[in-house]
């Protein structure tokens, strides 16, 4: 079975941003609660910058429904056929 064009830029996407580490700075107060939050928007445009690979904000998974603390998070972009995980560090 053949796979669609789609499907091996999906792959190969996913493999260049599979195991990727990108840090967002973020406002914080003294107890780590950030000032607002991380959108999947700002976490796309931070994935795009650092690491080349062109994602959208719809193609971002949050392991939490908003980012509002400093911290490490697990993150996954999903490219139709194909998904990468990555790091995701918010720091002050």
């Amino acid at each position: 079975m053949k796979q669609s064009p789609g499907c091996q830029a999906g792959y190969d996407a996913a493999a260049q941003l599979e195991g990727a580490s990108v840090v967002i700075q973020a406002l914080a107060g003294a107890d780590g609660r950030l000032f607002g939050s991380i959108t999947t928007r700002q976490v796309a445009e931070a994935v795009t910058a650092q690491t080349g690979v062109a994602v959208t904000k719809t193609e971002i998974l949050l392991p939490v429904p908003t980012i509002r603390d400093l911290g490490t998070y697990e993150c996954t972009a999903v490219f139709g056929c194909a998904s990468a995980s990555f790091t995701l560090n918010v720091v002050s």
